[in-house]
């Protein structure tokens, strides 16, 4: 109601993470749930990671793929201070914008942000399906059509936007990025072409942690965990909305919770204990 009255109501959550909720951004679910994510996990594994990485003297790398409006960028930003730096890729033009404001509203000067989807090639042209309530927008030619099925408001006549993608690899050569410490990958049944596109990183095992969305029975997943696998990554299945972690999927306490939406692997150098 408010944002409707409004447009936009300026919000803290439950992390201490301020920015805009907006009318077409289910604002009244999650000002009920006091965070703006459909899975406070990630934010909870991610503050459990960057608490760590903050205690040493190196600067900190993070990237966060497909960032919308800023939500997780902007947790980031707020444990890594003066430590390190959050690189932001939000392709469609709405959403950036809301990032934008975003990223003023906490005068983050650490986050830098790029209009470019993130995929297994370089590419410019790309047209992502933009879909009714923001934050579902997806490249629909390029997700398997067993998945299509699984995307809110999936017709692929609807109105699109021209964009253009990046890998992670080449985007990292270009600027001279020699690892990432954590890595978000929310690229709507897309996430397997993103890691795809850092194949060169994660044989170097030059990135260390990765919260990935996951959905089970998906191609795409299907996909993301044999990529892991090539590259010796474990993996650990979030628990959904806690700071919980499984191993196997079979211990998934589906009777509880919600069906999981991410997970978290770490290169082999690395290690996270359950919780």
């Amino acid at each position: 109601m408010w944002g409707n009255a409004f447009g936009r109501v300026p919000f803290k959550d439950k992390f201490g993470v301020r920015y805009y909720l907006w009318p077409d951004y289910r604002l009244e679910d999650f000002v009920s749930r006091g965070v703006g994510v459909d899975d406070e996990g990630v934010f909870r594994q991610s503050i459990n990671i960057l608490s760590d990485l903050v205690k040493t003297k190196k600067k900190i790398v993070c990237f966060d793929v497909g960032a919308h409006v800023g939500e997780t960028s902007l947790l980031f930003s707020k444990y890594l201070g003066t430590k390190g730096k959050v690189y932001a890729f939000e392709p469609t033009s709405k959403a950036l914008k809301r990032f934008e404001e975003n990223v003023r509203l906490n005068n983050a000067s650490n986050i830098h942000w790029f209009r470019l989807g993130v995929s297994d090639k370089v590419a410019s042209g790309i047209k992502i399906l933009l879909t009714k309530e923001t934050g579902s927008e997806c490249i629909y030619s390029e997700i398997h059509p067993s998945d299509r099925d699984f995307i809110e408001e999936s017709d692929e006549n609807g109105p699109t936007e021209s964009i253009g993608t990046t890998t992670i690899d080449t985007f990292c050569k270009e600027n001279m990025i020699s690892e990432i410490d954590l890595l978000k990958v929310d690229a709507e049944f897309c996430d397997d072409k993103v890691l795809s596109g850092a194949s060169q990183m994660l044989r170097a095992n030059k990135i260390h942690y990765i919260i990935v969305e996951f959905n089970e029975g998906t191609q795409c997943s299907a996909r993301v965990l044999k990529c892991l696998e090539k590259f010796q990554y474990k993996y650990l299945f979030m628990v959904r909305n806690t700071s919980k972690l499984v191993e196997k999927i079979d211990d998934y306490p589906f009777d509880s919770h919600k069906k999981p939406l991410n997970l978290l692997a770490m290169s082999s150098q690395r290690s996270l204990p359950l919780t």
